[in-house]
């Protein structure tokens, strides 16, 4: 195992977005209208209150649909004839593969989500301390304010120590977990291509793959961002322009989360197969993504 070059990992990441409108565009459609159409419902219908719920639930399974399927792409070419990797037309496929993939990412989100909150509560401990013996007036406003009054308070609080305890706490923290979630990022593709769960092996794969997996999530992230800002103010746009401003918030929500749908998943795929088989020793991986 190298150290694997970033510039290479966000290319095969965003090539990756071609290979599956190429070659699973009808899972990839499902993606799609499922997400514009439960955040066009979360919008005009807040007040259903399962929606959410229902909602998370479906996208689990069409999320995965949808990574499984461009896990089956990228490792067909490993097991040649074994149908289990062989992927279903226009991307529409579930077995074994997707369980896995999908087991995969429980786990993780669970390791990550229990430390997260464990980390949210220490930094709000560590704050409210601070706050609490240099807040005065401030963590009175906190407790019995209104809620202009508790944001105004909370905004003179972070002005002084307790700002200071939030950002030595909470920085840490972050990165902590940035640099987990890339050490866990290869147990899905692991998972998916062995039909194991060894967070051990995943772990040491990541050697030398750590930066890659990190810039590269953090430039899809801000992609994302920055789509999301576009789309809204392009619908923002239109909606002024034809008269019609209430709609402008809402088109832009669901132009955007459509838009993120539509390249997260390749770029997440292709980015953690690029580094997993180039960890794993694959001399043919700059084929897969060519």
């Amino acid at each position: 195992m190298g150290q694997v070059q970033v510039g290479a990992a966000i290319g095969a990441s965003f090539r990756n977005i071609g290979e599956a409108w190429r070659k699973a565009w009808g899972v990839m459609l499902i993606l799609v209208w499922f997400t514009a159409t439960l955040q066009a419902i979360e919008l005009l219908k807040p007040g259903w209150a399962l929606v959410p719920f229902l909602g998370l639930i479906a996208a689990l399974f069409i999320t995965t649909a949808a990574a499984g399927a461009l896990f089956r792409l990228g490792l067909t070419g490993d097991h040649p004839g074994d149908p289990a990797f062989a992927p279903g037309p226009a991307g529409f496929n579930w077995g074994g593969l997707e369980w896995r993939v999908m087991g995969a990412n429980i786990l993780v989100g669970i390791i990550i989500g229990v430390l997260a909150v464990i980390a949210i509560i220490v930094w709000a401990i560590a704050v409210g301390a601070t706050a609490g013996v240099a807040g005065g007036a401030d963590a009175q406003a906190l407790e019995q304010g209104t809620q202009s009054d508790r944001i105004a308070a909370l905004f003179r609080l972070l002005l002084g120590p307790a700002g200071l305890a939030a950002v030595i706490v909470g920085v840490p923290a972050l990165a902590g977990l940035v640099w987990l979630s890339a050490k866990l990022a290869l147990v899905t593709p692991l998972a998916a291509d062995t039909r194991a769960f060894d967070f051990g092996k995943a772990w040491a794969l990541t050697r030398g793959g750590v930066t890659a997996l990190i810039l590269g999530s953090i430039l899809i992230f801000l992609l994302e961002v920055a789509i999301g800002a576009v789309a809204g103010g392009l619908a923002g746009l239109t909606a002024v322009l034809t008269r019609n401003t209430g709609s402008g918030q809402i088109w832009g929500g669901i132009v955007g989360q459509a838009a993120d749908a539509a390249i997260n998943t390749p770029l997440f795929v292709g980015l953690v197969l690029y580094v997993y088989r180039t960890q794993r020793g694959d001399t043919a991986v700059a084929a897969t993504f060519s």
